[in-house]
């Protein structure tokens, strides 16, 4: 195993208050404030405002963060904020005081909160240890605010920084090139939160993927070899939060469940049909899965009988030069809208990545995603502008064709007016970072048109019925509980309060399921209220990637 310690010279890491290493004492009884950072307000990431219609706070827990409790010593004392929970809730003086250090880390959407985070901790001198995506593709940005910087998986990295402080160097980077073996995973610190504020309960079984797209920082991160948790290991998880009181929606988080798909299929859905059976079904489940796995019909079926509701797949775009291209060849051997009508065939909902901005792509790709998205059965489409993220193949191809586009400060990189450079928060937003081989305002022309397509009203409470009719359930739907049915009446208030077009489709919907299949109004209204979401997000991408426009030299 080639465990290496990178620049360990505290000078190289530190922030510029400290001129000499920082000592913890890792073997003390230590307080550590653990901190999930907050998601933009308008992101695919963020439906906190409509979860809290159903009397929840935030929509899932983060599990990165209870993983690395979990890694840490267990002779620590820890709290743990996630400030999702509240938009209005902040770090009190107390909790500040209490810390003798403090850890955080995650995604490239939060990357903004966590620099505030992290410069506000200098600030009160504490020791910062920051790790997961976003450091790991972009250590640059995190370096000058951080003391201890731990790369790639913590179930390697963290011991790494614990070892080396225990010789009296606490400060620096420390990354190991090895991927763990998943069966060393601790069981995440479910017990530092009260799940009932969460929709949504993440759990993880296995990490990497088999394919390798160009554009994905998966396999960068977490490598194309599938590692799984053993069985015993990821039921004692479900066990955990079933105990601590969760029910509901869990989500399995693996970049590709099915990577694996004879494991998939012979030993993890037996398992869980039985897990859940014992349980009385606690629990449906929603997971990200390739295309392909919809031309396994056995997997299907039993997906379908292991309650799983919703998957995410990538389908990009539904051209296929595009596909071949950039490395997504596993979506071009069948037809998609095949596919799709395979998963719904089997009682799941289709979710979706599409992109915008591929190499490939003619003029007109506004009208071919739009048509692909509304009459596939793509229910929730969550589009974005291709954007070379660090470490990728894309992202070395166009740098090697001198391509790729870099601002002062090293985000990510748009093509602007140094004077008027706007921050990234995600894919939606933070515009193209490469020269483009067509115009490029008339990339952002097409995506602006489709989010504002796929998003109208009509368009989407449209998209809504004919899948939910389509949609083939066998179970019977649960009764409804008073929680449910105050969601109910909270949800129609606000959308007969938008507007008459907004009421007129919300009502013609639940009336058209009353006639044709009621069993399937409660799954329908909870893909409506997610309107109360995006009708904002659309105009916020809207109005971000205009100002875009204007600034682009």
């Amino acid at each position: 195993m080639d465990n290496t310690l990178k620049k360990i010279t505290p000078t190289d890491t530190c922030d510029d208050s400290y001129q000499e290493d920082k000592y913890i004492d890792v073997d003390a009884s230590l307080n550590c404030l653990i901190v999930q950072t907050r998601f933009p307000r308008f992101s695919y990431w963020n439906l906190n405002e409509i979860v809290r219609y159903a009397g929840f706070r935030a929509y899932c827990q983060p599990l990165g963060l209870i993983t690395v409790a979990g890694i840490l010593p267990q002779h620590w004392n820890f709290k743990l904020i996630d400030l999702n929970i509240d938009d209005r809730m902040e770090i009190s003086e107390i909790d500040w005081q209490w810390a003798d250090l403090v850890c955080t880390g995650g995604m490239i959407t939060q990357q903004e909160s966590m620099i505030e985070f992290l410069r506000e901790a200098g600030r009160r001198s504490k020791f910062r240890m920051v790790g997961g995506a976003d450091p790991s593709s972009q250590p640059e940005i995190y370096e000058p605010l951080c003391e201890a910087l731990t790369l790639g998986e913590g179930e390697l990295s963290i011991p790494l920084w614990l070892d080396s402080c225990r010789v009296g160097r606490c400060c620096g980077v420390f990354k190991t090139l090895d991927k763990p073996d998943m069966c060393i995973s601790p069981i995440p610190r479910y017990d530092l939160l009260n799940l009932k504020n969460y929709y949504m309960i993440g759990v993880q079984l296995q990490r990497g993927c088999p394919h390798h797209c160009e554009f994905c920082t998966i396999t960068t991160l977490f490598g194309r070899k599938v590692r799984k948790k053993n069985l015993d290991q990821f039921f004692r998880e479900l066990d955990l939060i079933y105990k601590l009181g969760h029910r509901g929606r869990v989500d399995i988080v693996d970049d590709n469940l099915a990577g694996n798909m004879i494991f998939f299929r012979r030993e993890f859905l037996p398992a869980l049909i039985s897990w859940n059976e014992a349980h009385n079904y606690p629990y449906t489940y929603s997971a990200e899965v390739s295309l392909n796995t919809a031309d396994n019909g056995e997997i299907l079926t039993l997906m379908n009988e292991a309650r799983f509701t919703e998957v995410f797949v990538g389908i990009e775009t539904p051209n296929k030069k595009i596909l071949e291209q950039t490395h997504k060849k596993i979506n071009t051997t069948r037809p998609l809208r095949e596919r799709i009508d395979a998963f719904y065939n089997h009682g799941l909902v289709v979710h979706s990545g599409f992109i915008v901005g591929f190499d490939a792509e003619d003029d007109g790709q506004d009208k071919i995603m739009i048509d692909f998205i509304q009459e596939s059965g793509v229910m929730l489409a969550m589009v974005g502008l291709l954007v070379a993220l660090p470490n990728t193949e894309l992202y070395h191809r166009l740098e090697q064709e001198g391509r790729l586009i870099h601002v002062g400060d090293k985000n990510q990189g748009i093509n602007l007016d140094k004077s008027k450079i706007v921050k990234a928060v995600d894919q939606t937003t933070g515009g193209l970072n490469f020269k483009t081989l067509r115009d490029r305002k008339k990339i952002y022309e097409e995506f602006i048109n489709i989010v504002t397509n796929i998003y109208s009203c009509k368009n989407f409470f449209t998209r809504i019925t004919q899948n939910v009719i389509r949609l083939k359930i066998d179970r019977k739907p649960q009764k409804p509980d008073l929680k449910k049915i105050l969601a109910f009446f909270k949800i129609s208030a606000h959308m007969s309060m938008l507007g008459i077009r907004e009421a007129y489709w919300y009502w013609k919907t639940i009336v058209y399921l009353l006639i044709k299949d009621s069993d399937k109004i409660e799954t329908a209204i909870n893909y409506m209220s997610l309107y109360l979401h995006y009708r904002k997000q659309t105009g916020y991408i809207q109005e971000s990637i205009s100002k875009i426009k204007d600034i682009e030299i």
